[in-house]
C-alpha cells in the first residue's frame, strides 16, 4: 500500500501585526459618552483600570443621580467629598446611618442638588454645634419613615427657599415646627400624612406662608378638626388637591369654606366620622367640576343621601369616583348611569358601595365606561339576589364591556360555588388581558375557590388573588391616590401599585 504524502505547511514570510484598539487615542468627551452607558456599579470597576479612567469615571456628569444603601456616616462623607458631588442633582439614602455632619457636607459639596430622598434612615444626634446646611437649589424632599434625631432634617426646609414638594410623616412627631415653612413661598405640594403632632393652628400658619400651595394631604392626622380649612381656602387660591381622610373634620367647618370660587379638583374625605350627607352635599353642590372624589365611609348609619349622587351628575371630567353606601333600598342606578354617560371618556376608576340595585343599571354603567381600569363593587343586599345581582352577571358585564380592566374588587358576595359562576370568572380572565389583581372581601370561601380554579383553567397565573385576613390589614385596592399627591408626582405610576397587602409600605 502506498503511503499518503503529508501536506506541506506553507508559512507567510512576513507576519501581519494586528493592532488592538487603543482607548487612549480617544478624547475625553468620547470616552465619557461610552461610560454613560454603564451602571454605577460597573463604573466603580472601570475606575480600577488606570488613572485616566479613574479621573473620567469620577466626572460629575456620570453621577447626577446616586442611590446610597446601607452606608455609615463615615462612608457617606468620603463619597460626597469627591468631585462627583458637584453636578449631583438627585440623591437617595436608603437604610443609612446619616449624621447631621453628612447633611452639612452634602450642602457644601453638592450645590446643585435638587431632589433629596431620606427614606428609612437613622438620623444621628449632633455631637457639636454645626453650621446651617443651606440647599439653594433643592426642590423635592422626602423625609419619611425615619428614626433618631429627625429634627435636624426638618431644618432643611427652612434653608431651601425654592423648595416645591415636601413629604413627612409621624416620625416627625415631637420635632414638627410649622415655622420652618415661613420662607417656603414656592411650596406647591405638602404631604403630612400620619403626622400626629399637626394641629389646625399649624395648617393655618402654613397656609399663610405658602400661598402657592396646590396639593395638601392630611390623611390620618387625627388632631385635625378642620377649623383651619376656611383659612386654607382663603389664602391658597391655587389649591387643587386636598385629602382629609381619617380626620375629625365636621360638617360645620366644611360648610364654612368658601368653595364657590375654588380651584379644587381632587378631594378625599373618606372615613371622616364627623361628615354626614349634608356636609358632603355642601361640598359637591358648590364645586364646579371634579377629577377625583372619594366619599367612601364618611357617613355612619344608613348611608349618603341620593341627592349627593345627583349633584355628581354635573361633573364631566371625573377620573376617579369612590362612593359610600347609598341610603335606602332603591339604589342610585339612574344617577350613576348619568354620571358614567357624562364621564365616559375620562372615568377610569369606579368603586360603588351598595349603590346598584339592579343588574340592568350596572350593565348600562359598565357599557358607558370603555376605558375603565379599576372597578370595585359591594353587593347591594345579601337577601336581594333575586334582583339579578349575582356575581355571574357582574363578571359577564365586565368581560363584555371593559377589556382594559386591571384591578377588580368584590365585596360581600355570598354566591355558592357552581360551574356557571366559575365559567364567568374564566371568561373575565380570558377577555381582560390586562387584569392583574382580584380582591375578594367576604367570609364566603366559595368566591375565592371559584376565582382560584378559574385562574388555573384560564392559564392566567399572572393574576394575583387577594383576600385580606386579620394578620394582613385591608389596603387601598381599587381607589388610587390623587393624581396631584406627592407620591404620584414624584414616583409616578409606581405609587399606584403600592397597595398589595403582602408588599405595600402603606395601609389605608
Amino acid at each position: 500500500m502506498k503511503r499518503k504524502r503529508k501536506a506541506r505547511k506553507t508559512y507567510c514570510s512576513k507576519k501581519v501585526k494586528v493592532s488592538s484598539p487603543d482607548m487612549d487615542c480617544l478624547p475625553d468627551s468620547i470616552v465619557l459618552q461610552v461610560f454613560s452607558y454603564f451602571s454605577q456599579t460597573q463604573l466603580c470597576s472601570l475606575a480600577l483600570v488606570c488613572k485616566r479612567w479613574k479621573r473620567l469615571v469620577y466626572d460629575g456628569s456620570l453621577w447626577r443621580q446616586v442611590s446610597l444603601n446601607r452606608l455609615k456616616s463615615y462612608d457617606i462623607d468620603n463619597l460626597l467629598g469627591n468631585p462627583i458631588g458637584r453636578q449631583l442633582k438627585k440623591l437617595f439614602f436608603w437604610k443609612c446611618g446619616v449624621s447631621p455632619d453628612n447633611l452639612v457636607t452634602l450642602a457644601e459639596f453638592c450645590p446643585q442638588l435638587q431632589e433629596l430622598y431620606l427614606r428609612r434612615n437613622t438620623i444621628k444626634e449632633p455631637k457639636k454645634q454645626l453650621p446651617k446646611a443651606v440647599f439653594p437649589e433643592l426642590l423635592v424632599l422626602d423625609a419619611r419613615e425615619l428614626q433618631g434625631y429627625v429634627g435636624h432634617v426638618l431644618q432643611i426646609v427652612a434653608s431651601a427657599q425654592n423648595i416645591e414638594m415636601v413629604a413627612i410623616d409621624n416620625t416627625m412627631d415631637g420635632f414638627f415646627d410649622p415655622y420652618v415653612f415661613n420662607d417656603a413661598t414656592h411650596l406647591k405640594v405638602l404631604d403630612c400624612s400620619r403626622c400626629m403632632d399637626i394641629e389646625d393652628e399649624d395648617i393655618a400658619t402654613i397656609a399663610f406662608s405658602c400661598p402657592n400651595l396646590q396639593s395638601l394631604s392630611l390623611m390620618r392626622c387625627y388632631n385635625i378638626e378642620g377649623t383651619s380649612l376656611p383659612s386654607l381656602f382663603l389664602h391658597c387660591l391655587s389649591l387643587k388637591s386636598l385629602s382629609i381622610s381619617y380626620t375629625h373634620v365636621t360638617n360645620r367647618v366644611i360648610e364654612a369654606c368658601a368653595l364657590e370660587n375654588s380651584c379644587l379638583e381632587e378631594l378625599d374625605m373618606s372615613h371622616c366620622p364627623g361628615i354626614s350627607s349634608s356636609g358632603v352635599y355642601s361640598v359637591t353642590s358648590r364645586l364646579k367640576d371634579m377629577v377625583y372624589i372619594n366619599i367612601n365611609g364618611c357617613s355612619f348609619g344608613p348611608g349618603i343621601d341620593s341627592q349627593v349622587v345627583r349633584t355628581l351628575t354635573q361633573y364631566a371630567s371625573l377620573e376617579v369616583l369612590d362612593l359610600d353606601v347609598i341610603e335606602g333600598q332603591h339604589g342610585a342606578d339612574e344617577d350613576l348611569v348619568t354620571i358614567t354617560q357624562r364621564c365616559s371618556s375620562t372615568l377610569e376608576v369606579l368603586r360603588v358601595n351598595k349603590g346598584f340595585a339592579t343588574a340592568s343599571g350596572l350593565k348600562i354603567c359598565l357599557k358607558n365606561l370603555p376605558n375603565l381600569k379599576r372597578f370595585g363593587i359591594v353587593n347591594y343586599r345579601q337577601d336581594y339576589l333575586d334582583r339579578g345581582m349575582e356575581i355571574e352577571r357582574v363578571l359577564n358585564s365586565l368581560a363584555k364591556f371593559n377589556p382594559k380592566l386591571e384591578i377588580l374588587e368584590l365585596s360581600d358576595y355570598m354566591d355558592k360555588e357552581s360551574d356557571k359562576k366559575t365559567n364567568a370568572f374564566i371568561r373575565l380572565m380570558l377577555r381582560c388581558k390586562y387584569l392583574q389583581k382580584i380582591s375578594i372581601f367576604t367570609f364566603n370561601r366559595d368566591m375565592f375557590v371559584m376565582a382560584a380554579e378559574a385562574r388555573v383553567k384560564a392559564n392566567r397565573k399572572d393574576i394575583r388573588l387577594v383576600q385580606p385576613t386579620m394578620i394582613c390589614p385591608t389596603p387601598r385596592v381599587v381607589t388610587t391616590l390623587p393624581r396631584m399627591c406627592f407620591d404620584r408626582l414624584v414616583y409616578g405610576d409606581e405609587a399606584l401599585y403600592d397597595d398589595d397587602p403582602w408588599r405595600a409600605k402603606k395601609y389605608y
